[in-house]
């Protein structure tokens, strides 16, 4: 199962494309992902509301706690 990174903050359609065709397992956000809440709310929703309903997408964030903390409240704070 392939998750993949990728560059902006919007969706891009060569990543749109595998994931509607159940190819892409997952994506991981960045630095480089991540804009206020409700944008990466949206981001998120674009690839899951692409994903086959029967394969749901993983979504994880380099969120390592310390001094790599990417999404800010309310999103839980775990120490470093």
């Amino acid at each position: 199962v392939l998750v993949a990174g990728f560059v902006g903050k919007d969706a891009p359609e060569e990543l749109l494309r595998p994931c509607a065709r159940g190819e892409l397992g997952g994506i991981v956000l960045f630095k480089r992902n991540l804009g206020v809440m409700h944008e990466v709310s949206a981001l998120v929703s674009r690839f899951a509301d692409t994903a086959p309903s029967d394969l749901p997408l993983l979504v994880a964030v380099d969120q390592e706690g310390g001094r790599v903390a990417r999404l800010g409240a309310p999103v839980l704070q775990l120490p470093a």
